[in-house]
């Protein structure tokens, strides 16, 4: 039961990142707050929420290890270690009109922004 609940909270934490999560792959020991993942695939869109000029196009992490304090949990961090993360990235192919807009556009913002905190400090 534990299982699910935990398998369920990660894939949807790690489900825009990883394909094919299965509770196969999970590992739990509930006494020391370890969690381990092992053998997950990346995606090929992982790091596009990060805006890079980069795709994946294979890639493979060997081992997530999740340390969570449950005695502590509000006073003490979770700790996340990846191991043997490997990928082959290549260029974005695909350029996206709209989203180099919308980047202009919160430059120019914010470009605003910092003249109109210049002419009120200049007030």
């Amino acid at each position: 039961m534990l299982e699910g609940i935990v398998s369920a909270v990660l894939n949807r934490l790690l489900g825009s990142y990883v394909k094919g999560f299965q509770k196969e792959n999970l590992k739990i020991a509930i006494g020391t707050g370890d969690v381990v993942l092992e053998n997950l695939e990346l995606k090929e869109d992982a790091l596009d929420q990060f805006d890079l000029p980069v795709t994946i196009k294979k890639g493979f992490l060997g081992k997530l290890n999740l340390q969570v304090p449950w005695k502590q949990i509000k006073s003490k961090p979770a700790i996340i270690t990846l191991d043997q993360v490997f990928f082959i990235a290549g260029p974005k192919t695909t350029y996206d009109e709209s989203s180099e807009q919308r980047k202009q556009h919160l430059i120019k913002l914010k470009k605003l922004e910092q003249d109109e905190l210049v002419k009120e400090a200049a007030l």
